[in-house]
């Protein structure tokens, strides 16, 4: 699955269950350690082997999910409301950069494309062949993005 957190709350995708199905975010209070949320990202409800929801970010007051299945990345407020969708095939992990910029993993087209705050697509960088993004990373205080390969080279 995928995770992240802000300075109150962690967010975690959550497996398949008989009572939430699939496709569903928990939003833990650091304080209490209780779930205190539960955000619906992906409207699928037959996925059980695999991640319906593959990448997590928070930026500020923001929560950034995507769902796999719906060719999309879902924004949301920490509070669980639905602001937006960024539409693309096959969404992974996620990053939120310094300036609030959203990178997002296509692992099976070895691509990582950023989107602007507002969901403008901007940039695309291709990896090598066979190369299998799977998470990413930004270090904002060396301004630089971690990528993580799950191809053969594993780089």
């Amino acid at each position: 699955g995928a995770i992240t957190g802000n300075s109150t709350s962690l967010f975690a995708a959550l497996q398949f269950s008989a009572t939430y199905g699939s496709g569903k975010v928990g939003r833990y209070n650091r304080t209490s350690r209780t779930r205190d949320l539960l955000i619906t990202v992906s409207a699928t409800t037959t996925e059980r082997l695999a991640d319906v929801v593959t990448g997590l970010a928070t930026s500020g007051s923001l929560l950034y999910a995507s769902d796999f299945p719906g060719n999309r990345v879902r924004v949301f407020t920490t509070s669980g409301v639905w602001l937006h969708d960024i539409s693309m095939a096959e969404p992974g992990a996620l990053a939120v950069d310094a300036a609030g910029n959203v990178w997002v993993a296509q692992q099976s087209l070895g691509a990582v494309i950023q989107f602007g705050p507002s969901g403008e697509r901007r940039n695309t960088i291709q990896l090598p062949a066979n190369a299998r993004p799977a998470s990413l990373y930004f270090d904002a205080t060396s301004d630089q993005l971690w990528i993580g390969d799950e191809g053969p080279d594993m780089n």
